[in-house]
């Protein structure tokens, strides 16, 4: 039995299983419904193309999407290297000037005035 697919909702649906059904669905057989997820499995994303039919495209993500990740991972980055910084005060050594760079680029990262790459985490002070 075939499954149905609605653009709108990007959601797939059987008649089986589902009793309210979108008007825009279009028919999926059994075995393009495999492939899809099999594809998406392997890293692509499922879409509807032209005719509302699914296909299985690469991602590529907008450049707000990309900005959007960078300021995550540099947020993400500055919470954990929070560590480093108590442990120096714990054991009343002064923060080596490779971190106190490292989280200056990710603050300026995190508050927009950088837009460069996440920066390699410096090695732990001894």
């Amino acid at each position: 039995m075939s499954k149905f697919y609605s653009k709108t909702t990007g959601g797939f649906y059987d008649p089986e299983i589902n009793i309210i059904i979108p008007q825009d669905v279009v028919a999926v057989t059994n075995d393009n419904y495999e492939a899809l997820f099999t594809a998406q499995a392997m890293g692509k994303v499922i879409k509807p193309d032209a005719q509302g039919n699914p296909e299985a495209v690469t991602f590529i993500p907008s450049a707000e999407q990309l900005h959007a990740a960078l300021l995550v991972s540099a947020k993400k980055a500055l919470e954990k290297s929070d560590v480093v910084v108590l442990r120096c005060i714990e054991d009343g050594i002064l923060l080596p000037s490779a971190w106190a760079t490292y989280r200056q680029t990710l603050r300026a990262i995190g508050n927009g005035t950088q837009t460069c790459a996440i920066p390699v985490q410096p090695a732990y002070p001894s």
